[in-house]
């Protein structure tokens, strides 16, 4: 995901203010921008990548069953996400379409065709005596395998 994705801009928390008002028994925020000029463009850059990391955390699985299909990905529920600022983003089949390239063997970009066969090929590259072993305690670890359905 990029740092704009359908036209939202994702602005990092330091940009801003969040005030609570409740108006006419409504709660709602007032966002007020803050002039931040001495801000280096890498921790803005950071900032926003770790809003970005909360979205891949919270809202993107993988599917039980592959998305096969023309029209298979509308199938997915919608989701709305409320970014720092309050901005509401909405995100339906890119939820389950991202991780599915982890496991997509058609659509191999760069020699990458997915974790399966990454397991395979590096366990058929050891020893023929230790194949066995390696087989049967495989584990997987890391930011991607926490994903919900891995």
């Amino acid at each position: 995901m990029s740092s704009a994705y359908k036209d939202v801009q994702v602005k990092p928390r330091f940009t801003f203010k969040r005030k609570f008002k409740n108006i006419e028994g409504q709660p709602t925020f007032e966002v007020t921008p803050v002039d931040e000029p001495n801000v280096d463009p890498t921790y803005y850059s950071w900032c926003q990548k770790q809003i970005l990391r909360d979205i891949k955390r919270d809202m993107l699985y993988v599917a039980e069953e592959p998305l096969t299909g023309i029209g298979a990905h509308q199938s997915v529920r919608t989701q709305t996400f409320e970014l720092p600022d309050g901005t509401q983003v909405q995100i339906g089949g890119e939820r389950v379409t991202l991780m599915e390239r982890m496991f997509n063997q058609e659509d191999a970009t760069e020699g990458f065709t997915g974790v399966q066969n990454m397991v395979v090929d590096s366990i058929s590259m050891t020893d023929i005596d230790i194949r066995k072993d390696l087989f049967q305690s495989v584990v997987l670890a890391g930011g991607n395998s926490c994903f919900k359905g891995f």
